[in-house]
């Protein structure tokens, strides 16, 4: 397996999510037969945690079993979770995207998220999860549906003339802006493989306190400042490779915390984010976390060690889950390393609350 190169972040989600490691050795083997190239078949076999009767905008526990059917060993995927308003896939609504871990042939793991029905949504339907890996062999057996569901319709009593309706934040380009952006943000990257005399095992994780003032004449001209927000990244990993010779184990280590450094220079800032949209259900935010980096390697000849310093930039979107007058809050639409479309923290579970003065 090719090493894990520095910390970056996530795959997006409108919610977040944790992986469990595979835990179930299946019966399927390696070995085929004639020249047909063997692929990996990455499925979901089963969801739960979706109850008969749903509410709007209230976070469900769901669990996806997802597994590997075919003859190789499947590369990270993904399990995205729709509403559908029936079993097929096509045309639904998003309601999340979580990391699913490489699996060896046959084995299983269970990916757990957190969703949330959209306000929009009434009458009955149900949640699919899809399950999806670079070079899968097939895209027929991808999908699980949950058992049926119901979102009751929403019951609103006619206001009368002389009876306000309850505003809508930020309803007018020209209105001005003012209040803070709080949240609390956890990423995850953990694994553990072996194959014969070998093994790698890492857990990194990194958490992230936002803690953001906006204020501005409209949104279009609003600033984001940051006083307290901080961060603490940590982890190890753990490579070893025997051998009655000279075994070698390399160790690996990160840490690095504090406070975001902000003044007001976005070239300089470790923390910046903008309202995306004029309504305020989008938000945009990127992070920088620099942290500590220690290696060692040890054999039979000795052990040698080397140390250095490094940064991991992460771009996020989040998205309106619900609001009311005077707050607003957010999930993760997505995320990812500043390089790259992708991020090599596994899961991103956590919430923005934007409440306005």
């Amino acid at each position: 397996m090719p090493a894990r190169s520095t910390i970056r972040a996530v795959a997006g989600v409108l919610a977040a999510a944790t992986v469990v490691a595979a835990v179930q050795p299946g019966g399927a083997s390696a070995a085929g037969g004639g020249q047909k190239t063997k692929k990996a078949d990455l499925s979901v076999t089963a969801l739960s945690g979706v109850p008969s009767t749903v509410a709007r905008t209230v976070p469900l526990p769901l669990t996806a079993t997802v597994r590997n059917r075919g003859k190789v060993t499947a590369t990270k995927g993904t399990v995205t979770l729709w509403w559908s308003a029936d079993t097929r896939a096509g045309g639904d609504t998003l309601l999340a995207r979580v990391g699913a871990p490489g699996l060896g042939p046959g084995r299983t793991a269970e990916v757990e998220a957190s969703a949330s029905i959209p306000a929009a949504v009434t009458g009955g339907g149900y949640v699919l999860a899809c399950s999806t890996s670079p070079k899968d062999a097939s895209s027929r057996n991808d999908c699980k549906a949950s058992t049926p569901t119901t979102v009751p319709a929403v019951v609103t009593t006619p206001t009368s003339p002389t009876t306000p309706q309850q505003p809508t934040p930020q309803e007018s380009l020209g209105d001005p802006i003012s209040g803070e952006l709080r949240g609390d943000l956890h990423f995850v990257d953990e694994e553990s493989k072996a194959q014969g005399t070998w093994s790698d095992t890492w857990d990194y994780r990194a958490d992230v306190s936002v803690n953001l003032a906006i204020s501005g004449p409209d949104v279009l001209d609003s600033k984001v400042t940051s006083s307290a927000s901080e961060y603490d990244l940590y982890g190890k990993r753990r490579t070893h490779q025997a051998d009655p010779t000279c075994s070698r184990t390399d160790e690996e280590t990160h840490t690095g915390s504090g406070r975001f450094p902000w003044t007001g220079d976005p070239y300089q800032d470790r923390i910046t984010a903008d309202i995306a949209t004029i309504d305020l259900s989008e938000v945009s935010m990127v992070i920088y976390m620099r942290y500590d980096q220690d290696n060692k390697s040890t054999t039979c000849e000795g052990t040698t060690s080397r140390t250095g310093k490094a940064t991991t930039i992460i771009e996020l979107e989040f998205v309106q889950v619900s609001r009311t007058a005077k707050s607003i809050r957010y999930a993760v639409k997505g995320y990812h390393d500043v390089d790259s479309t992708t991020s090599e923290f596994e899961t991103l579970t956590g919430q923005l609350e934007l409440s306005l003065d």
